[in-house]
Parts: structure tokens; C-alpha cells; sequence
């Protein structure tokens, strides 16, 4: 009976294991497989975009030329014209939100599809506020008189925030509020941290200006200057000036004149 138990235990933890590796295997095939789809999209958003002719047919009119010149082809004119209808200049980051976060999220292999799901919908919130309040912005700021784009700069979305945040803050008002959330949004796609980023920047800076700052050069150490070297000097000099007129030069300039004078001799005279 204990044998057979311990079979039985064996055999369980055995399914269990490949029950695991399995599901495993299915996480990381969903996970894998669906940023790669992500990814694909995103860069065929991105030529889509660049490709971009407002003759071709697409989603706002029916085109002006029998052949599309887009670089992916009438699916891609189709795409680029709806996401410049409805987001203006903002169009352009689509791809980018797609693309790094889907990066970034591959990079860590080791968080699962469902611990990543909370990190993905933050990415969300914060794409979703950028998209709006830089569609809004080009919309407020920006006109579309040459006819670039099919409707305004920010698309249909931006000039409707537009014309809605202007009626209620005023456009110096709405400016500020509209920069505000652009800000949050970036820091919620990007995950920044400001204080980092300023200390960063500041470093950098600071770098920058230690290297083109020019070096400056050692200026030479004054001599010590000696209280006594004045009245050295003029010792000095009196001793040179008695060594050249010494007593020794008096002595041998008189001596011919006093070898010279002999003395007189006299006799002694005796008075009577």
C-alpha cells in the first residue's frame, strides 16, 4: 500500500510539472507572439504614414487618382488617412507608443503576461493622455491652411478638445492645462522620474562646462623676501670699496716719501 502511494504521488507531481510546463510554454508563445504582432503593426503604421499622399483614396474622400502612391499600398493609404483624420500630427507617435513599450516589455523575460497586464494599462493611460493633449495643442496652435491634412492639425479629436478646453480656460488657460497632461502622459508611457531626469541633466551640464572650461595655468610662487638683504648689500659694498682703498694701498703710497726724509743731524754749540 505504501508503495503504491508513493506511485501515486510520483505520477502526480510528474503531471503536475508537465502541466506547468506547458501553461508556461503557452504564456510566453501569447506573449511573444503577440508583441511581435505589435511590433509588425507599428512599423507598418509607421510606413503607412510616411507614405502618405492626400490624393490617394482613403477614409475621408475617395481619392483624386486611379492608383494609390502609398508605400503600403491602398490598405496603407486607407490606414495613414483614417489616423491623420482623427489624430492630426499626433499620428506620427502611434507607432512609437506601440513599438518601445512592446520592446521593453519583451526585454523582461522574467514578468508574466498577467503581472504585466496592470504595467500595460498604465502605458495605456499615459499614451492615450499624450495622443490627446498633443492633438489638442496642434489643433489650438497650429493651422492647416495649405490643406496638408484632411481636416485640422489635430484631427477631428484634437480641434473637438480644442474648441472645448478654449470655451472653458480661455487659450493661455487651456495651454497650461493641455501642457500639463502631455507631461503626465509621458510620465506614465516612459516611467520618468523628473528629480532623476533634472539631477541627470544638471550632471551633465556641469560635466559639460568642467571640460570646456580652459585650465588654468600655475602662476610662479613669489621669492621670500629677506628684510636684511638691503643693508646686506650695502655691508657688502662698504667691504668691496675698503678692500679696493684699504690701509694697506696708504701705507705703500707713503712709504717712498718718509724713506726718502732722513733726518738732520746736528751738532750741539757751545756758547762762550
Amino acid at each position: 500500500m505504501a508503495h503504491s502511494s508513493d506511485t501515486n504521488n510520483t505520477e502526480a507531481s510528474t503531471r503536475d510539472i508537465k502541466d506547468a510546463s506547458f501553461s508556461d510554454l503557452l504564456g510566453r508563445i501569447a506573449k511573444e507572439g503577440g508583441l511581435i504582432v505589435i511590433i509588425g503593426f507599428a512599423v507598418l503604421l509607421l510606413l503607412a504614414l510616411a507614405g502618405y499622399d492626400n490624393r490617394d483614396p482613403g477614409w475621408s474622400h475617395l481619392g483624386y487618382q486611379p492608383e494609390a502612391r502609398n508605400f503600403t499600398g491602398y490598405a496603407g493609404a486607407w490606414l495613414a488617412d483614417l489616423a491623420f483624420s482623427v489624430f492630426g500630427l499626433a499620428a506620427w507617435l502611434i507607432p512609437l507608443m506601440l513599438f518601445l513599450p512592446a520592446l521593453r516589455f519583451m526585454l523582461r523575460s522574467q514578468v508574466s503576461l498577467l503581472d504585466g497586464i496592470p504595467f500595460m494599462m498604465l502605458r495605456i493611460t499615459g499614451a492615450l493622455l499624450v495622443l490627446l493633449s498633443l492633438a489638442t495643442l496642434a489643433a489650438t496652435h497650429l493651422s492647416n491652411a495649405d490643406g496638408q491634412l484632411p481636416f485640422s492639425m489635430g484631427g477631428l479629436v484634437g480641434q473637438a478638445v480644442s474648441d472645448l478646453a478654449v470655451s472653458l480656460f480661455s487659450l493661455v488657460g487651456s495651454s497650461v492645462v493641455l501642457w500639463t497632461a502631455l507631461l503626465f502622459g509621458f510620465t506614465l508611457l516612459l516611467e520618468l522620474s523628473w528629480s532623476q531626469l533634472l539631477e541627470k541633466l544638471g550632471r551633465a551640464v556641469f560635466g559639460l562646462g568642467a571640460k570646456l572650461k580652459p585650465t588654468p595655468r600655475e602662476k610662479p610662487q613669489p621669492e621670500a623676501v629677506n628684510p636684511y638683504a638691503a643693508e646686506d648689500e650695502e655691508k657688502r659694498n662698504l667691504l668691496r670699496a675698503a678692500a679696493r682703498h684699504g690701509p694697506s694701498d696708504s701705507l705703500t703710497q707713503e712709504e717712498p716719501a718718509a724713506m726718502t726724509k732722513r733726518p738732520v743731524r746736528r751738532e750741539p754749540v757751545f756758547s762762550a
